[in-house]
């Protein structure tokens, strides 16, 4: 390779065996889940015998809550009983969820001063009765099967102690909320199926997860102990032996950053709360006697870090290149390794059942820029981790993005009157018609596919079994 070194050349090798390799691991294990999931688990009747709550934490949640609420309320599986937590906010919140109780017997709403999301959480399965718990973000919005789902999996299965669910990003506009979608796909949600499948799932989201009462009452609750109370509570079950499960069938529609300002603080707290998370097991972690500390915890201390090096020598190589000229060589290893994650991508939409496979090419431009943006917060995470930053929630701003609109034809009173305000139905809202995947207009009337909306203005109107926009 003329003017480039060899050395670098030889570490791209290697580097591509490593990417071929882990990419190869992770799909046999995810098809194995795939599989797994499709023989052992079977969607149960509309209302059985299990009874389920489900507990919604808020804090500045004013313009997400009520679609949340109206979510839950189109759950097939019935009868649920909805609890709602204000843990101090000071916006709307506390009035909206005031509000969604007095409109709605299955709903009870609780207010306390500002206390943090744990202590919400544990206020909420102290004020609910349901043996299953069901944890779900203000921001997201479930499928009508999605608590249904999600009971199946503890059905017969005493071992069973907590189930993850499906979370997908409902905004997607824009380069950034694009990449964050496509990530959620094949990184966080593929490699939970994997997780999963040799019991050492690490991560439970907040967004949606579902848990037996007795289990987390074993525990204590929630933590306090860290600020990513979904991962600590998620390890702190499998340490005691529990199985955690993860549904691919049973999801939710959350609400990303749309700016890059909450977007680095969402991933900061994610990655320095990963970090309290390894510091606190530490004591379990490279011990074969559970597979959470065997495995799920030692891939988390390590993984972040090998993605900080190919970053690295990824901008060491630009530097490299503008000095030797050596552009042809740089673009087969980049393509290659592009391609390897295209591949992966594919297969994840294709597990996942219910993506494009367009997306399989972002790929090619996640290794330009996202990749290396995500990295380079871990970095910085790991700096405040080391020197005992001061570490916040970050609470990102809320745009009620989480819009899910019933089937059949439903006009804006009878959308306000289900509990989604019109003041919160703005511009650039997505609607989506959850229960048949028929797009539905601004003003709840049902589309045919690929046909123009009655335009509000920036309304965006998604079809979900494909993600193609319409109008």
């Amino acid at each position: 390779m003329r003017g480039y070194p060899d050395a670098l050349g030889t570490t791209f090798d290697v580097l591509l065996v490593l990417v071929g390799v882990k990419a190869l691991t992770l799909l046999w294990l995810s098809a194995r889940h795939t599989l797994r999931s499709a023989r052992a688990v079977a969607l149960p009747a509309a209302s059985g015998p299990v009874a389920v709550s489900v507990i919604v934490p808020c804090f500045n949640e004013g313009p997400t809550l009520a679609h949340s609420v109206e979510s839950l309320r189109r759950q097939r599986y019935q009868p649920i009983e909805i609890v709602v937590v204000d843990d101090g906010s000071t916006d709307d919140t506390a009035a909206v969820g005031a509000a969604l109780a007095a409109r709605y017997e299955d709903v009870t709403f609780v207010s306390q001063g500002n206390a943090g999301k744990a202590s919400a959480l544990n206020a909420g399965i102290r004020h609910s009765a349901g043996e299953i718990v069901v944890c779900m973000d203000a921001d997201s919005a479930l499928e009508p099967d999605a608590v249904a789902w999600l009971v199946a999996n503890f059905q017969d299965r005493p071992q069973v102690v907590a189930v993850g669910g499906n979370v997908k990003v409902v905004n997607r506009r824009g380069l950034l909320g694009l990449h964050q979608g496509v990530e959620y796909i094949s990184g966080l949600n593929l490699q939970r199926r994997c997780f999963a499948t040799v019991g050492a799932m690490q991560v439970i989201s907040g967004a949606l997860g579902a848990f037996r009462r007795d289990a987390l009452l074993a525990i204590g609750g929630f933590s306090h102990d860290t600020i990513v109370e979904d991962m600590d509570v998620t390890v702190a079950l499998a340490a005691a032996g529990g199985e955690i499960r993860y549904e691919g069938r049973a999801i939710a529609h959350t609400e990303a950053p749309e700016t890059f300002g909450g977007f680095l603080k969402q991933r900061h707290r994610w990655t320095i709360g990963g970090f309290q998370v390894l510091r606190k097991y530490r004591h379990i972690m490279f011990r074969r006697e559970n597979r959470i500390g065997a495995v799920g915890l030692p891939y988390f201390l390590v993984l972040p870090w090998v993605d900080v090096a190919i970053s690295s020598l990824f901008i060491a190589s630009l530097v490299l290149v503008a000095l030797s000229g050596a552009w042809l060589q740089l673009a087969f290893y980049y393509l290659a390794l592009s391609t390897v994650s295209a591949l992966l991508m594919l297969h994840s939409i294709q597990v996942d059942g219910r993506e494009r496979r367009v997306l399989a090419l972002a790929p090619y431009i996640e290794g330009l820029w996202y990749m290396h943006l995500v990295n380079l917060v871990t970095v910085w995470a790991a700096i405040d981790f080391v020197r005992g930053a001061t570490v916040k929630w970050n609470k990102l701003e809320r745009l009620g993005r989480n819009v899910l609109v019933g089937s059949g034809p439903v006009p804006a009173p009878a959308i306000a009157a289900a509990g989604v305000p019109a003041a919160s139905l703005r511009d650039h809202d997505v609607i989506i018609d959850i229960r048949d995947r028929r797009p539905v207009g601004p003003s709840g009337q049902v589309l045919e596919r690929r046909t123009a909306p009655v335009d509000r203005g920036g309304d965006v109107v998604i079809d979900i079994r494909d993600r193609r926009r319409v109008g």
